[in-house]
C-alpha cells in the first residue's frame, strides 16, 4: 500500500510541476506544439557554443551579435537576420594579431581590433541578400578569414 502511495505522490509532484513550468513561461514548449520546430532567437552564449550554427533572428529593434575573430577565421561564420534589423555586432578578437569586420556590399566596416580587445558597431540591414564578410587585413581574407551575412 505504501508503494502505491508514493507512485502517486511522485505523480502528483511531477504534475504538478509540469504545470506550474507550462504556466510560468520559464519553459518555451512551442517546440512541442510546433512539431519541432521554432523560430530560434539566438544569444551570445548559444553562438559561442556552435561555431557553424547558423543564427535566426526574429524582427525586433536591435539585435545583438558577438563574432569572435582568431587566426584565420570567424564563430560564427554564418549569420542570418531579417530585412529591417538594426544589429549591434561586436566583434571579439581571441587572436594574436589584429583583426576587423567589413561587409563591402553594405559599407560595414569596422576599424582594426587589437589581439584580446573587442569593439561594437551598430547598422542596419535595409536590403535582402547573401552578403560576404571578411577581415580586410593583407592575407586574411585570402587565407579563409571570411563570412555570410543572409539578409531575408
Amino acid at each position: 500500500m505504501a508503494k502505491y502511495l508514493l507512485i502517486i505522490l511522485i505523480i502528483l509532484v511531477l504534475a504538478g510541476g509540469g504545470y506550474y513550468l507550462w504556466n510560468s513561461g520559464l519553459v518555451d514548449f512551442s517546440a512541442l506544439m510546433d512539431g519541432g520546430e521554432t523560430n530560434e532567437e539566438t544569444t551570445e552564449s548559444e553562438e559561442a557554443d556552435d561555431e557553424e550554427e547558423q543564427p535566426s533572428v526574429s524582427k525586433v529593434e536591435v539585435v545583438e551579435v558577438t563574432v569572435e575573430a582568431k587566426e584565420f577565421s570567424f564563430t560564427p561564420s554564418k549569420l542570418t537576420v531579417d530585412v529591417g534589423t538594426k544589429v549591434r555586432l561586436t566583434l571579439e578578437n581571441g587572436g594574436s594579431v589584429s583583426h576587423d569586420f567589413v561587409v563591402d556590399e553594405l559599407d560595414v566596416e569596422m576599424t582594426l581590433v587589437s589581439p584580446g580587445q573587442s569593439q561594437t558597431i551598430e547598422f542596419t540591414l535595409e536590403r535582402a541578400g547573401i552578403y560576404e564578410f571578411d577581415c580586410s587585413i593583407p592575407g586574411h581574407e585570402e587565407a579563409g578569414m571570411t563570412g555570410t551575412l543572409t539578409v531575408k
